[in-house]
C-alpha cells in the first residue's frame, strides 16, 4: 500500500498535465499528444489561472531550450542519451521526436538519441498503457514489458520507460538504465528533488555525474529563500504531505546552494539563474510575445515573486569545456550565479 505522502507525490503526474494541457489550450505552445494524456488525469474541479499558465509555458520554454542546447553542443556525437528524472506523464519525447520543441531545430529529431523516461513504477505502467491505447501512438512507438518497465526501438531509436522510486539506492537506478557511459547524456529532473530527503538528493546526482564520463544536467526546482513568501510556500507544501523538514525542498533554499550542490556532486561546472531571470533571457522574445497575446495578466508582481522562487540550473562534468552551450544559456551575474569545482 502507498502512504498518503507517496500518493501526493504521484498525483503530481496528473497536475503538471492539467496545466500544460490549459497553457497549450490557451494558445502558449503547441503539443500534438497532450490531450492523449489529460484524458487519463483523474478529474478536478480546480480552474488553472493565467498566472500558472504563463509560469508553466516558461518551464517547458527553457527546459526545451536546454535540451536543443545540448543537441547543438554535441554536433559530433554520433550518438546521444537523455534521461527524464520524473518524467511523470511529459510529452518532450514525442515532441522531440517530431520536431516541435519549441526552440528546437526540426532536423534533430533525426538525431541519434537514446531516451529513458523514469518515474515511479505506478506512474510508468500508467504511460506505458496510455501509449499502448493510443490509436495515433501505439503503432509508431510500440512498447515491450522489460523487468524494469517497458521499451521500444525505432529507427535505430531506444525510448525506454523505468520503473524507480528515486529515494532508493541511486546505483540500482544506473543498474536499470544501463547507460552506454562513452555517449554524451543529459539528465533532466524538474520538481522532482525537491520532494526527497536532502541526502538522498545528493546521492542521485553524485551517481547521475560518474554514471557516464560526459554528463549534463539540468534541473528546474523552487528556492524558497527566506522572505514571507517563501516561507509561505514551505507552509503550504509541508501542510499537503509532499515535502518534510528533512526534503531538499526545505535544506537548500538558494540558487547558491543549488549551484553548490551540483559542484559537490561532481560536476565540474555548474551554473543557474531564478525564472524571471530566465524569462528575460532562455525564453526567446517571441515567446515572450505570444505569451503576452495568449492572455491578459493583471497579477504582473505575484507572477514575477512566484518566478523569483524558482530556479533553472545547468551543470556539466566537462571541465575542459569552456563555452558549454548549456552553461550559456544562464545569464551572468548578477542575474545567474555560476560556480567551478
Amino acid at each position: 500500500m502507498l502512504s498518503p505522502t507517496d500518493q501526493r507525490i504521484i498525483a503530481t503526474a496528473d497536475d503538471a498535465i492539467r496545466t500544460k494541457h490549459a497553457a497549450v489550450h490557451a494558445g502558449y505552445y503547441a503539443d500534438d499528444y497532450i490531450d492523449t494524456f489529460f484524458q487519463s488525469c483523474a478529474p478536478s474541479q480546480r480552474q488553472v489561472q493565467p498566472i500558472i499558465k504563463r509560469g508553466t509555458h516558461a518551464r517547458v520554454a527553457c527546459v526545451d531550450r536546454a535540451i536543443s542546447s545540448f543537441l547543438a553542443g554535441h554536433q559530433t556525437a554520433s550518438k546521444l542519451q537523455i534521461v527524464v528524472v520524473g518524467a511523470g506523464k511529459d510529452t518532450s519525447y514525442f515532441r522531440f521526436r517530431d520536431g516541435s520543441l519549441m526552440g528546437t531545430e526540426s532536423n534533430n529529431a533525426s538525431r541519434e538519441c537514446d531516451w529513458y523516461d523514469v518515474d515511479h513504477s505506478l506512474v510508468i505502467e500508467e504511460k506505458a498503457r496510455i501509449i499502448g491505447d493510443s490509436e495515433t501512438l501505439a503503432p509508431q512507438y510500440p512498447l515491450k514489458a522489460t523487468s524494469h518497465g517497458f521499451t521500444c526501438t525505432t529507427n535505430d531509436q531506444n525510448y525506454t520507460l523505468i520503473g524507480h522510486d528515486i529515494r532508493e539506492d541511486p546505483s540500482v537506478l544506473i543498474k536499470k538504465l544501463n547507460l552506454d557511459a562513452s555517449v554524451p547524456t543529459l539528465f533532466l529532473t524538474e520538481c522532482v528533488l525537491m520532494y526527497v530527503p536532502d541526502p538522498d538528493s545528493k546521492n542521485l546526482l553524485s551517481a547521475l555525474s560518474t554514471a557516464v564520463k560526459n554528463a549534463s544536467v539540468v534541473c528546474y526546482e523552487p528556492i524558497l529563500g527566506s522572505d514571507a513568501f517563501g516561507k509561505m510556500m514551505q507552509q503550504n507544501l509541508l501542510q499537503v504531505g509532499v515535502a518534510t523538514q528533512d526534503s531538499c525542498l526545505v535544506r537548500t533554499k538558494t540558487l547558491q546552494s543549488q549551484i553548490e550542490k551540483l559542484v559537490e556532486a561532481g560536476f565540474a561546472k555548474a551554473s543557474g539563474c531564478n525564472m524571471w531571470s530566465a524569462y528575460q533571457s532562455v525564453v526567446t522574445a517571441e515567446q515572450r510575445q505570444r505569451a503576452n497575446r495568449c492572455e491578459f495578466l493583471d497579477e504582473m508582481e505575484e507572477w514575477v515573486l512566484i518566478m523569483q522562487h524558482y530556479c533553472f540550473l545547468v551543470g556539466t562534468t566537462d571541465d575542459k569545456d569552456t563555452e558549454s552551450s548549456l552553461l550559456s544559456l544562464i545569464p551572468k551575474p548578477p542575474q545567474g550565479f555560476s560556480m567551478n569545482k
